[in-house]
């Protein structure tokens, strides 16, 4: 499965995350006064499209996503995912 990154509107607004797909909830790597995991049901997938702009390197995106978690702080989940994200690709 892939970890893509989607534009998430939740109801607290639009949020760049990390997705990682599974049978049954999304996975989702989360900046949100930390940098978290959050699980939601995959029926979410409705709320979520393309980031807008041009595309950014999968590299890129990684060290900002690990840039935020080191000012802010990180869960171990978090961590563990980014590292997945980063060998992905």
């Amino acid at each position: 499965m892939t970890i893509e990154l989607k534009c998430w509107h939740s109801l607290e607004g639009f949020r760049h995350v990390l997705v990682k797909p599974g049978r049954k909830y999304l996975h989702l790597l989360v900046m949100d006064g930390g940098l978290h995991v959050r699980k939601v049901p995959r029926d979410e997938e409705r709320y979520m499209k393309d980031p807008q702009g041009k595309p950014r390197a999968w590299s890129t995106i990684c060290r900002h996503f690990a840039g935020y978690g080191k000012r802010s702080g990180s869960t171990k989940a978090a961590r563990k995912f980014l590292a997945e994200a980063r060998s992905q690709k």
